[in-house]
C-alpha cells in the first residue's frame, strides 16, 4: 500500500515504470527526425502490430491469458527493455512470458522459433579449463521478455578474465526461478583485475575480484584481449583523473567568480541553457507531441522479429492457427470505428431520452444501435461523459493505454505515449493548448483516468445548428479527438465554434517514420 499523504503532497505514484501519471516526461522518447507535412494516417499500424493487438483477443478467448496478466507482464519487463521497445513490442514480450508461465509454450519452443540462443542451452563441446581467458557476455535486449533472475552481475558484462577454477555442474538458477527445467550448466569462478572493472579503483595494480559465472554467460577470449582491456582501463583511468582535476578547478573558479559577481542577481544561473530547456518542455510544438507519442524508442526490426517468432511458436504448437489470427485482425479492422462513436453521439444529440440512457448505462444504450461497447478480450464498462458550455472532459490512461477499442477502433499513437499519459493529469490545459484547444477560464476541466475496467467516451456539446444540419454534417463534427477530449467544440469568447472545431482536425501531424 502507498504511504498516506502521497496524493495530498502532489507526488506521482510509485507503482513502477508504467505508472507515469504526473511524472516529468523529459527523456521518455528522443524527438528524432520529424517528417513535416505528414499526417498520422500516413503511418498506419504495421501488420505485426495488428497481429499482436489481435493475438491478445485470440489467446484470451482460449483462456490462455487475461488482460490483467498482459499488464503484469508489461509492468514486469526489465527497465532497459521497457524504455527501449515499442508499444506492441512490450505486448509480444509479455504474451511470451505469460505463455511460458502457463505452460502454453516451452523453453524448447522459444529456442526453436524465437530465440535460438536463449538461456538453458547445454554446455559447448569444449568447456573452459583453468587459466583460460574468457569474456562475459552482455545481456541481450532481444531476449529479454520478463525481469530475469540473473546470477551474473552487470558490472562485469563484457569484461575479460581468467578461469580460476571449475566449481561443478548445477541446475540453471535463471530457469529454476520460474519453475522451468533445463540441462545442467558448468559453474566457474572467473578472476578479474579490479582496475579493469572500475576506472576510479584506488587499490593496487594486482588486486582482483573472483565472480561465479555459469558457462552460457562466457565466450572464449585471448591473452591479447586481456592485455587490450588492461591498456584501455589505464587510458580511462587517466582520462577520469584529468576530468576530476578539471572539475575541481572549474568549481573553484566558479566560487571565486561568484564572490566577485554577486551583484548580478544570479543571472548567470538562469541563462539561455536553462531557459530554453524549460520553454521547450512547457511549449512543445504539436509536431513534437505527436512524434513523441509514437513512443518507439527501440529498433522496430527487433520487435517485429520477436513478434513473428511468437506467432510461429504458437502456430507450430497448435495453440492458434494462422487463419484464426488473420480473421481476428480483419475483425479488429472492421468492427471498431470512429463512425460508431459518431452514430452514438448524433443519436444522443437528437434524442434526449437516448442521451439519458447513454449517460446512465452506456453499454446497454449502444446495444440499441446494434453496437457492443465492451472490449472483445475483457468485459469493460463504457462511461460516457458529457461536455456542455461550462464543462469539458478529457480522457487518459496513465498506467497503460485503456481505450474502447472494440467500439472505436485502435487508439491513436499519441494516446499511448508516455509523454501524453504523464502530462495530461498534471497540466491538462497546457496539453490541450498544444493540441490547438484553448478553454475559457470559466470552463471546468475534468480529466478521467481509465486505470481499471472502465472505458470512456466524451459526448461533445451539440452544435447550435443541430435542428437544421443534415445527418452527414452532424456526423462530420464527431472526430476521434473530440471523443477523447483533446479537441473542443466550445469556442473561446472571441472565436467561432467552427474555427475551434477545425483547429486540431485539419492540423498536419508530424511523426517519426519507422
Amino acid at each position: 500500500m502507498a504511504e498516506q499523504g502521497t496524493a495530498a503532497q502532489g507526488q506521482p505514484g510509485a507503482l513502477g515504470q508504467h505508472d507515469v501519471g504526473g511524472k516529468d516526461p523529459t527523456g521518455f522518447a528522443a524527438p528524432g527526425t520529424l517528417a513535416p507535412g505528414a499526417r498520422e494516417e500516413d503511418f498506419p499500424m504495421l501488420l505485426w502490430e495488428k497481429q499482436m493487438h489481435s493475438l491478445l483477443a485470440v489467446l484470451a478467448r482460449k483462456g490462455h491469458i487475461s488482460v490483467d496478466e498482459l499488464r503484469r507482464g508489461v509492468e514486469g519487463l526489465p527497465e532497459n527493455v521497457y524504455a527501449r521497445c515499442s508499444y506492441y513490442g512490450k505486448w509480444a514480450r509479455s504474451m511470451l512470458a505469460i505463455s511460458l508461465e502457463r505452460n502454453v509454450l516451452s523453453d524448447e519452443d522459444v529456442r526453436a522459433h524465437i530465440l535460438p540462443d536463449w538461456q538453458g542451452e547445454e554446455n559447448s563441446a569444449a568447456p573452459f579449463q583453468v587459466d583460460d581467458y574468457v569474456r562475459v557476455r552482455e545481456e541481450s535486449f532481444l531476449s529479454n521478455f520478463q525481469r530475469p533472475h540473473l546470477r551474473t552481475p552487470g558490472y562485469i558484462f563484457g569484461a575479460v578474465g581468467r578461469i580460476e577454477r571449475l566449481v561443478g555442474e548445477f541446475a540453471a538458477p535463471e530457469l529454476l526461478a520460474f519453475r522451468r527445467e533445463g540441462p545442467k550448466q558448468t559453474l566457474y569462478r572467473v578472476r578479474f583485475r579490479q582496475k579493469d572493472i572500475w576506472e576510479r579503483y584506488q587499490g593496487k595494480e594486482n588486486d582482483t575480484i573472483d565472480v561465479e559465472i555459469y558457462h552460457p554467460w562466457l565466450s572464449a577470449a585471448t591473452a591479447e584481449d586481456f592485455e587490450a582491456q588492461r591498456e584501455l582501463a589505464a587510458k580511462r583511468a587517466e582520462v577520469a583523473r584529468k576530468l576530476e582535476k578539471q572539475n575541481i578547478e572549474h568549481q573553484h573558479g566558479l566560487a571565486h567568480d561568484h564572490d566577485h559577481a554577486h551583484s548580478h542577481g544570479h543571472g548567470h544561473g538562469h541563462g539561455d541553457g536553462h531557459k530554453h530547456e524549460h520553454e521547450d518542455h512547457t511549449h512543445e510544438a504539436r509536431a513534437v507531441v505527436e512524434q513523441t507519442a509514437v513512443d518507439r524508442e527501440g529498433p522496430p526490426s527487433e520487435d517485429e522479429q520477436f513478434a513473428g517468432g511468437l506467432v510461429r511458436a504458437l502456430v507450430a504448437k497448435g495453440v492458434i492457427t494462422q487463419e484464426e489470427l488473420t480473421k481476428a485482425v480483419e475483425a479488429a479492422e472492421t468492427k471498431g470505428s470512429i463512425a460508431n462513436g459518431a452514430r452514438i453521439v448524433v443519436r444522443a444529440w437528437k434524442d434526449s431520452d437516448f442521451k439519458q440512457r447513454l449517460l446512465t448505462d452506456a453499454n446497454e444504450a449502444v446495444r440499441e444501435l446494434g453496437l457492443e461497447a465492451s472490449n472483445p478480450h475483457a468485459a469493460t464498462k463504457l462511461v460516457v461523459v458529457e461536455n456542455d458550455k461550462d464543462n469539458h472532459n478529457m480522457l487518459v490512461c496513465t498506467l497503460c493505454s485503456c481505450y474502447p477499442t472494440g467500439l472505436l477502433g485502435p487508439s491513436p499513437a499519441w494516446y499511448k505515449s508516455r509523454s501524453y499519459r504523464a502530462r495530461v493529469v498534471r497540466e491538462p490545459r497546457a496539453v490541450l493548448e498544444e493540441f490547438g484547444t484553448s478553454l475559457p477560464d470559466d470552463v471546468h476541466l475534468h480529466v478521467h483516468d481509465s486505470t481499471a475496467d472502465c472505458r470512456y467516451m466524451v459526448l461533445p456539446q451539440a452544435p447550435e445548428n443541430l435542428s437544421t444540419a443534415s445527418e452527414d454534417e452532424l456526423v462530420a463534427l464527431v472526430t476521434r479527438d473530440r471523443l477523447i477530449g483533446v479537441s473542443a467544440e466550445i469556442a473561446p469568447r472571441n472565436q467561432s465554434a467552427s474555427q475551434v472545431g477545425n483547429a486540431f482536425g485539419s492540423e498536419l501531424l508530424c511523426v517519426e517514420q519507422v
